[in-house]
């Protein structure tokens, strides 16, 4: 059916082809894993585990923890929850250069969860600083 030209040819343009879509798809994963969305998903996840240990803290002391700041990692907030083993890692943002990081407030009965979004990739929040968290119980 082909003669041999037209088979080098073919697998010539094909190895070019994929050659450049290898190298397409390295550039958008780096791209990804080192760049805005990724640090977004890790804040994302963050946001939901925090979530997550101060509902289970409210569960079992009927009041979350009180503080108003930003969460550092030394804060409040992370030793009450790491105290109870309720939180494994430490809550607060570091991937930025600006370090608006995560900021929190409580007297006990509610509290206010607030944090910058680089994309607006996930479902926590959008783009920007305007992200914030309210629980009232």
């Amino acid at each position: 059916m082909w003669d041999e030209t037209a088979k080098k040819k073919f697998f010539y343009f094909l190895r070019i082809y994929l050659t450049f879509f290898v190298a397409i798809a390295l550039a958008l994963g780096l791209y990804f894993v080192g760049g805005a969305a990724w640090r977004d998903w890790q804040r994302a996840r963050d946001i939901t585990d925090l979530q997550a240990a101060l509902k289970e803290y409210f569960l079992a002391f009927k009041e979350f923890p009180t503080f108003a700041g930003t969460l550092t990692g030394q804060d409040l907030v992370n030793q009450a929850l790491r105290r109870e083993g309720l939180l494994g890692q430490t809550a607060a943002d570091s991937r930025t250069s600006d370090q608006k990081g995560y900021r929190y407030s409580s007297a006990g009965t509610d509290y206010r969860l607030e944090f910058c979004l680089e994309t607006n990739f996930f479902a926590v929040g959008r783009k920007g600083c305007n992200n914030q968290i309210l629980v009232a119980q």
